[in-house]
């Protein structure tokens, strides 16, 4: 612990586990002043020689040309492990099994895995991994100990530039200056979120990653657990009857979809990549599974007119709904519409939140009509009488007077 900067009796060791035996281990340590915690990631250190070797592997294999048919063929771990073996013997390189072994750990990280992260991507308690610039550690959120700051960084932006476009690569999607920010998906499953340069943030490159877990729980442990459980943001491209049935089992009562309006128009506008005779197969679906059903939508995109909202008003009373959510559009921070506004010049680069509004550029409407809309959609929906009778039903069902006393205030209020 001296060698990476710390005190030993400044400090005190509150874990330590192995991530990849015998080469990396982690730390888990608390400053005993401050009390803050730090996860510390411990690996193998290499000698001079060892160190001067694997640079010269790392140029060598950089200029090989790599022959894909037999990477496929043999897996990517034996083909490097030949390569290797082959720098070896046409150099005449002295080296042990030993010292081979350590080389090769890091040769598997830098051209097989993910580089600084792939020890950490292994590391099943850590369910976030957030990197905000070169030259500051790389935060973690553990699943035991919360929120660490770790030992690992990037020095500089060009070694956090080239890491990025790699993740990119990895997930088989490009990032670039001209489109520098982008959402995707990790091989393992895992979700990241990358942003190239400083055109995007005053930091520079940065990356968050939302881990997948290798042991997410079954609906049979659901059912275990005797859980009541909430889907939120649920997608209506994925209703499917026998999926619905196994939720129910496993204590799933409320899905909130993610519906965002009740036109196509805006629906593709947001590129939502859904009809609404989904949205009207997985609402009425989900009806009659029985699950307590809300939808979210939003209002003040900016090609959207009144007409557009009388279709979503028209579209909300068609549907057998339980709840609706509605609000204003927000341009949240680094959000593609966001920088696209940023880039016009209708928002300064340091709000965080705007709301649409035709007072910015940003609509048809300003910022009270959008209010109003919205107190309108909702006021539609829940005077709605098929609505009324719904909640009614639901509060005889389930000895629940609450929804009676306010149908009662709604309609006989003076």
């Amino acid at each position: 612990m001296r060698q990476l900067g710390y005190v030993e009796n400044q400090i005190e060791e509150i874990d330590f586990y192995p991530l990849h035996e015998p080469f990396a281990y982690v730390e888990i340590i608390r400053e005993k002043e401050s009390l803050d915690k730090r996860y510390v990631l411990i690996e193998m250190q290499l000698t001079e020689q060892e160190a001067r070797l694997l640079k010269f592997m790392k140029e060598t294999l950089s200029g090989f040309a790599f022959d894909t048919m037999e990477l496929e063929k043999k897996g990517e771990n034996q083909y490097l492990a030949e390569k290797v073996d082959q720098i070896i013997d046409e150099y005449m390189l002295n080296n042990d099994a030993q010292s081979k072994k350590k080389i090769m750990y890091y040769l598997e990280k830098e051209f097989l895995g993910l580089g600084k992260l792939e020890v950490l991507m292994k590391d099943a308690n850590i369910e976030d991994i957030s990197c905000d610039g070169s030259g500051v550690s790389i935060f973690l959120y553990h699943r035991r100990f919360g929120s660490l700051k770790s030992n690992v960084q990037f020095v500089d932006e060009d070694e956090l530039s080239a890491f990025v476009v790699k993740l990119a690569q990895k997930c088989g999607k490009h990032i670039s200056i001209s489109e520098p920010m982008l959402d995707a998906t990790m091989p393992d499953g895992s979700r990241i979120q990358m942003t190239l340069s400083a055109e995007v943030t005053t930091k520079g490159s940065t990356f968050t990653i939302r881990k997948f877990s290798e042991d997410p729980f079954s609906p049979p442990d659901l059912v275990e657990f005797n859980l009541k459980l909430w889907i939120l943001n649920a997608r209506v491209d994925s209703a499917d009857h026998e999926l619905y049935e196994k939720m129910r089992k496993a204590g799933v009562e409320h899905i909130v979809f993610g519906v965002e309006s009740g036109d196509q128009d805006i629906l593709s506008y947001y590129n939502k990549n859904i009809t609404l005779d989904q949205i009207r197969k997985a609402i009425r679906l989900s009806h009659e599974m029985g699950f307590f059903t809300t939808a979210h939508f939003i209002l003040g995109a900016p090609i959207e007119t009144p007409r557009h909202i009388q279709h979503t008003i028209a579209f909300i009373r068609s549907l057998p709904f339980d709840n609706i959510l509605i609000r204003e559009l927000g341009y949240a921070a680094h959000s593609l519409l966001w920088q696209e506004a940023v880039d016009h010049g209708k928002i300064n680069p340091n709000e965080d939140l705007v709301v649409a509004g035709r007072e910015r550029d940003l609509g048809h409407f300003t910022t009270r009509q959008l209010q109003c809309y919205c107190n309108q959609v909702y006021y539609a929906f829940t005077l709605n009488p098929r609505y009324l009778i719904r909640q009614a039903r639901y509060a005889l069902e389930h000895k629940n007077p609450r929804f009676l006393r306010l149908g009662a205030r709604i309609l006989f209020k003076p």
